[in-house]
């Protein structure tokens, strides 16, 4: 049997090196349909199938906290964790953190480093080990402790050149000494910041801000009980969170808990993207292997007089069978070791081109898995592609064959193939365009999305002064204000806690004078505290009232702005101006205007509502002290990086400055994720219907060339070559029209799918399913026109000539 097998294979490599032309289509078809399989399934594997790298990972959630609204956010309260963590049932262990952004000076100039805080616990539940050193000790958690660190292993490689000898020595962290007493395991699974360059022990003040019901702050991991699930946890957390919230009404009323998979929670919505990018690749797949098996059919059609020949002497069809499959096996194993090749390259190109961090990327990798399933579509496409020609090898009646001429030998089943193969291709070109057409027009409604402020021209970085060096953060940022507006075609410059698409907002509530404490029906908000003319540097406009001015200042009497949205929620069908709040302990804060709405984190969603106060006004010494420094200017606002620096370290050269990026880039990176997901599916559309219309052009050329002796015929009858090629381009089109219709209702039925991927487009939009309709019609006809154009100047003569 081996024997056999050995002596198909090189049958099949002799065979294939006598038509170099068409196995060198049929590799390459293969070898990109496979190797883009590969690619995909390598980063879905990693990202969504795969379980988190630490011990019980499937029991591991991650708990968020549920607004009155509805809305979830990824952070609980302090004292609804502690709770929680006593009177669970089916909780084993609770963890706490929090990410945190630290300024490190060892060695150099100082720089912003991102951080991790975590109590022991945390460090439980994710299975967290030293690769060198150790981890906190347990007096490293109390108050008011020693101050240690722990170094991530990319940023102790990086940082430190792999020195061991760090361990034991003395790092300053935010003006504060810390020791450091280990580094991390290379592949330990660090949360929630998934590639942080230290790690912390968590420790809070008692008393303070953090540790009151309603703060909600943390992000909270826990691990379910052995024998019970997540879903178990998450039934006991909801009804923890319903008790709470009869207990503490004030503070928890309307307020819940929510629990939900890590892995789940990690991976969100880059699991909807990856599911579309599969079906794509799969699709794209299919065609290559639909068009690879009609070439195969076409050649065990020409040589169907030597299979007669075989079994008329008593061959057995199933040897016949098996030296197609030979044949088709081997070409595929070419092109999926050719595929296997490729797909590192390709899975490299997929990561870089992913916009920000896919969760899980250090993971991905070509694993067993990954062969095993490349194997498995080696064999899948073999199979697929030889079916048909196995069936055509030994389906015909060796007599006729043996009758027909050399490559005549088209039966119906061949026919019907390739009609199939034809409607097929349309149908999946159809859904891909479709798909693609939806991301590119919601791509393009995105560019016409109005942020709320004039992004052109304006330059932020964040500026995070050492309170040694300078104790007073106001006359720090006024040197820095000064120094910045000294640059020349810088016209306007401020500073915030906080900027649009920079991250960190807080969100708190407030109430209103008028209405009285209402406790849990009070309002909530986000909260910013911002320089006065910072809605001039940022190009907002203040819609009612007035704009904070200088003399807004710790002296001066409290007051604050609001957005239109909160003015909408909070003072419906009133003027909100002059209207009087109590805010974090302060009453009669005074609200002096209401300024443009202005979006946050996502072009999509609306504006959230948002509480303006002036900064020297705000209570925490952290707001006033690192902020975001945004810069209006009449140059290239990215050309005017260098002279920031130096204007930056003219009032301070210990001073960090971090995250210097244009307004138009952060607007850039928020459609980051809809640009990825358009060229992606536009450029997998593209390929598909490029492999469809090669194969639509080489199943007509095919069906002509089989028929020029019946076309000959009809020619010397007395028809018109202007009809025989309206005849060929009217058989395809009838194809076409079949494949176009099972296209538009896959479309229709996957179209709800992408609901949330669109935006200013409905998911069944009829304009663009009749343009994708139309295009695909217009590429097949134009496919179809060459060899129909071929088959109207047959020569009858020569045609009819032919034996």
């Amino acid at each position: 049997m081996w024997n056999d097998l050995a002596h198909d294979i090189r049958f099949a490599a002799r065979l294939s090196a006598r038509s170099p032309l068409i196995t060198v289509v049929i590799i390459a078809t293969l070898v990109l349909g496979l190797g883009a399989t590969t690619s995909v399934f390598t980063v879905v594997d990693a990202v969504l199938i795969r379980p988190l790298p630490f011990p019980a990972s499937t029991r591991t959630v991650q708990l968020f906290g549920v607004l009155r609204a509805g809305t979830e956010i990824p952070s609980v309260a302090y004292p609804d964790l502690e709770e929680l963590r006593a009177t669970s049932h089916s909780i084993a262990m609770l963890g706490v953190g929090q990410q945190v952004q630290r300024t490190l000076n060892y060695g150099g100039e100082a720089q912003r480093i991102d951080g991790v805080e975590v109590d022991s616990e945390f460090i439980r539940v994710l299975d967290l080990r030293a690769g060198i050193g150790r981890l906190f000790d347990t007096d490293a958690f109390a108050f008011g402790g020693h101050g240690e660190v722990v170094l991530a292993h990319g940023f102790w490689m990086r940082e430190f050149a792999g020195d061991r000898s760090i361990v034991g020595k003395t790092i300053t962290l935010d003006d504060g000494p810390a020791t450091v007493v280990g580094v991390l395991e290379e592949r330990a699974f660090i949360y929630p910041q998934l590639s942080p360059d230290v790690i912390q022990p968590l420790r809070l003040r008692p008393g303070s801000l953090f540790t009151r019901r309603g703060v909600m702050w943390a992000t909270a991991v826990a691990r379910a009980r052995p024998g019970l699930s997540t879903d178990d946890v998450k039934r006991d957390v909801a009804a923890v969170a319903h008790r709470m919230e009869a207990e503490y009404p004030e503070s928890n009323k309307g307020i819940g808990m929510h629990a939900k998979p890590l892995r789940d929670a990690i991976t969100g919505d880059v699991g909807s993207m990856l599911a579309l990018l599969t079906a794509a690749v799969a699709a794209v797949l299919l065609i290559a292997s639909l068009n690879v098996g009609n070439l195969l059919l076409g050649r065990a059609a020409v040589r169907s007089r030597e299979f007669a020949i075989r079994v008329a002497i008593g061959g057995s069809p199933w040897r016949v069978r098996r030296q197609v499959l030979a044949e088709s096996f081997l070409l595929a194993a070419v092109g999926g070791v050719l595929g296997l090749a490729l797909a590192p390259l390709l899975t490299s190109a997929l990561l870089a081109l992913y916009p920000g961090e896919l969760p899980r990327a250090a993971e991905i990798h070509v694993s067993i898995r990954t062969l095993f399933v490349a194997l498995a579509g080696i064999l899948a496409a073999s199979v697929l592609a030889s079916l048909p020609a196995m069936r055509q090898a030994t389906g015909a009646s060796p007599g006729l064959d043996l009758r027909a001429t050399a490559g005549a030998g088209h039966s119906g089943q061949s026919r019907r193939f390739g009609r199939f193969v034809f409607g097929a291709q349309i149908a999946a070109s159809l859904a891909l365009v479709f798909v693609a057409g939806l991301l590119v027009r919601t791509l393009r409604e995105m560019n016409r999305i109005r942020p709320g402020f004039e992004s052109s021209g304006l330059l932020t970085f964040l500026a995070s002064p050492s309170r040694e060096r300078q104790p007073s953060p106001a006359l720090y940022y006024r040197e820095l204000h000064d120094a910045l507006s000294s640059i020349p075609g810088v016209t306007s410059v401020s500073s915030a806690w906080h900027i649009p698409f920079g991250g960190n907002w807080h969100g708190d509530v407030f109430s209103r004078e008028d209405k009285g404490d209402r406790g849990p029906a009070n309002p909530q908000t986000n909260v910013n505290a911002i320089e006065p003319g910072f809605e001039r540097a940022v190009g907002a406009r203040i819609v009612a009232g007035r704009a904070f001015t200088a003399a807004d200042d710790s002296a001066g009497p409290p007051v604050a702005l609001v957005n239109k949205t909160l003015a909408a929620t909070a003072f419906a069908g009133e003027d909100p101006v002059g209207k009087e709040i109590d805010f974090n302990g302060v009453r009669h804060r005074r609200i002096v205007g209401v300024i443009d709405d202005m979006k946050d984190g996502s072009l999509v969603d609306p504006a959230p509502s948002m509480l303006y106060l002036p900064i020297e006004q705000y209570q925490q010494d952290y707001a006033r002290r690192s902020r975001y420094v945004v810069i209006r200017t009449s140059r290239d606002a990215a050309a005017l990086t260098a002279d920031v620096r130096a204007a930056v370290h003219s009032v301070d050269a210990s001073a960090p400055i971090t995250d210097v990026r244009t307004m138009d880039d952060r607007l850039s990176t928020a459609a980051a994720a809809f640009r990825f997901r358009a060229a992606l599916l536009g450029g997998l559309s593209a390929l598909a219907c490029l492999l469809a219309l090669v194969g639509v052009y080489g199943i007509v050329a095919d069906t002509v060339n089989r028929q020029r002796r019946e076309i000959g015929i009809r020619l010397a009858l007395g028809m018109t070559p202007t009809s025989v090629q309206r005849t060929v381009l009217g058989s395809s089109l009838r194809t076409t029209a079949i494949g176009a219709a099972v296209g538009l209702v896959a479309s229709l039925a996957i179209a709800p799918s992408l609901s949330s991927m669109l935006y200013g487009v409905a998911a069944r939009d009829v304009s663009l399913l009749f343009t994708a309709t139309v295009a695909v019609f217009a590429a097949a006809a134009a496919a179809a026109f060459i060899p129909a154009r071929r088959a109207s100047q047959v020569d009858p003569i020569i045609a009819l000539r032919t034996d």
